[in-house]
């Protein structure tokens, strides 16, 4: 949403609200290069509030995009999983596999 304010006598001031900047802000600090994120699909779910899913494209430490991948944000816990099968933290693959299970995100996890 973009929002376009009077300010004084001459001017206007021009911002843009995001209402996912936050997930977007958990989600670029887990990645190797949180300036190259680029996002898709963020959706909160309905039967979670604390819930986000979407899909994240990013910059590795080789210096390529990897492609989207599924994550989920849950507020509650301030965790985000990113669902990369290339993972070294299998355990946590396991772990975003139940938002999924219990239906708390939807869509594909392993890209």
């Amino acid at each position: 949403m973009a929002v376009l304010l009077f300010v004084g006598v001459f001017g206007f001031v021009f911002f843009s609200f995001d209402k996912f900047g936050d997930v977007k802000r958990s989600v670029k600090y887990v990645l190797k290069d949180p300036s190259s994120a680029m996002f898709r699909n963020i959706t909160k779910s309905t039967k979670n509030s604390n819930i986000y899913c979407g899909e994240v494209n990013a910059r590795n430490s080789s210096n390529g995009y990897t492609g989207f991948h599924s994550f989920i944000y849950d507020r509650s816990l301030s965790q985000v999983i990113v669902m990369n099968r290339y993972s070294s933290e299998p355990g946590k693959m396991l772990e975003g596999l139940k938002y999924f299970e219990t239906g708390q995100c939807t869509g594909p996890y392993l890209d």
